[in-house]
């Protein structure tokens, strides 16, 4: 487990950093080969000023591929389009409109740039000034967001979700359905986040009788909203890359998923979801490691990723 944090001058500029920073270690991660949830977790959050970052990684492969990330974050410079798009992000979270990012701010995210990280531990009493504050403050010198104005924005509902005939024959499949819609949403949501300027809320189980379904909730300034055909390709091919096979076997998602189950899942701490949450998802499933391994089998995995359906709802 990564923790680490840094502490800005002001809630808007840790912020803004959050996202720089997010953007930039799931990229790393994702283009060396890792994904989402198979391989790696990261949960970037802004406590007043203080930017926390905590990530897990579920082999050796990954821990030292972070530790990577991080040093090539570290060395990297980032660009004036870049900020405007972290805070157009910021805008659509807050549901405020983006008013002005000037050029000088620069200055300020370079500084904390440049700021070695630190460990969680070593982080002393630290009072929320309401006035720094990232849920208070809106407008610096150097970028302004407008009031919060939801009329400005919309939301798209990514209907993710598999059919009970794929896994009724064996219950350990339909756990496992669920967590492959749990790494799905993970890793579309993030994908779209390069197509497309929104904000990822949230993704949550609301499971039928017949289906397990996964709703993950994106929202767009209205006017950046991409038309339904447009996007239903995307997501249709985001999927389509994570089943079809490479020229020496198995797509890499599916080895990893199995890599997952197989090894990683030996330590019930690695394990995505706990007993209770499981048992929840799954109306009444519980199970561990030997359950896991059960369904550790690339022909399986694979033929529940093709059952996946999507549908999108725009609201």
């Amino acid at each position: 487990m990564d923790r680490r944090y840094k502490k800005a001058k002001n809630g808007l500029i840790a912020h803004i950093y959050e996202h720089i920073t997010g953007d930039f270690i799931v990229n790393y991660m994702l283009d060396h080969g890792m994904f989402y949830v198979t391989d790696f977790n990261t949960w970037p959050k802004i406590y007043g000023d203080v930017g926390y970052y905590l990530s897990v990684t579920y082999s050796r492969e990954a821990e030292k591929l972070l530790k990577e990330a991080y040093s090539a974050f570290d060395n990297s410079e980032f660009s004036y389009d870049q900020i405007k798009r972290m805070a157009g992000e910021i805008a659509v979270e807050n549901h405020r409109l983006l008013i002005k990012v000037d050029r000088s701010i620069f200055k300020e995210l370079e500084e904390l740039h440049k700021m070695p990280w630190k460990d969680i531990s070593s982080l002393p009493v630290n009072i929320l000034l309401e006035r720094n504050h990232v849920l208070f403050l809106h407008k610096t010198s150097h970028i302004q967001f407008g009031e919060e104005n939801k009329k400005y924005f919309g939301t798209i509902l990514i209907n993710l979700s598999i059919n009970k005939t794929s896994y009724k024959s064996h219950p350990a499949k339909k756990v496992l359905a669920i967590l492959l819609l749990e790494a799905m949403s993970y890793n579309l949501a993030h994908y779209l986040r390069q197509c497309y300027i929104g904000y990822y809320r949230k993704s949550e189980f609301k499971n039928d009788d017949d289906n397990v379904i996964n709703k993950t909730k994106l929202e767009f300034l209205k006017s950046d909203i991409p038309s339904k055909d447009e996007l239903q390709k995307v997501c249709d091919t985001f999927l389509e890359s994570l089943t079809k096979d490479s020229e020496t076997g198995y797509n890499n998602f599916i080895i990893h998923v199995k890599n997952l189950l197989k090894e990683s899942y030996k330590n019930p701490k690695n394990q995505c979801f706990d007993t209770y949450d499981m048992y929840e998802l799954s109306d009444g499933i519980i199970m561990g490691y030997e359950g896991w391994k059960s369904v550790a089998n690339e022909g399986i995995i694979k033929d529940l990723l093709l059952s996946i359906k999507i549908e999108l709802d725009y609201q």
